[in-house]
């Protein structure tokens, strides 16, 4: 029974990190493949901020609170898809990368 769960949560933590790294390469267009780039040469890069920056910053487009860069429609509408818990997971999967 113990091999059961040990394997069902190691399923459970590989589906969660695998929609990250799907839902980051629609990112890595703009902010590039290890978040180095500055998207649209606007933005500072991601890989400079930590889980809770891209959290807060990511919500905060998503709820169109937030326009840093002037890129807050273009940010809202890259976010509307994402729920609050998948863009947790997202910054976490962002701040984990070895860069």
């Amino acid at each position: 029974m113990l091999r059961i769960i040990t394997i069902i949560t190691m399923l459970v933590a590989f589906a969660v990190a695998s929609d990250s790294e799907k839902i980051y390469r629609k990112c890595a267009g703009c902010h590039g493949i290890n978040g180095e780039k500055k998207a649209l040469g606007r933005s500072g890069a991601i890989s400079d901020m930590n889980v809770s920056e891209l959290a807060d910053v990511m919500i905060g487009y998503k709820k169109g609170e937030v326009n840093k860069y002037a890129m807050g429609a273009l940010m809202k509408a890259q976010m509307v898809n994402i729920s609050e818990d998948e863009i947790k997971s997202l910054a976490e999967y962002i701040s984990d990368r070895q860069f």
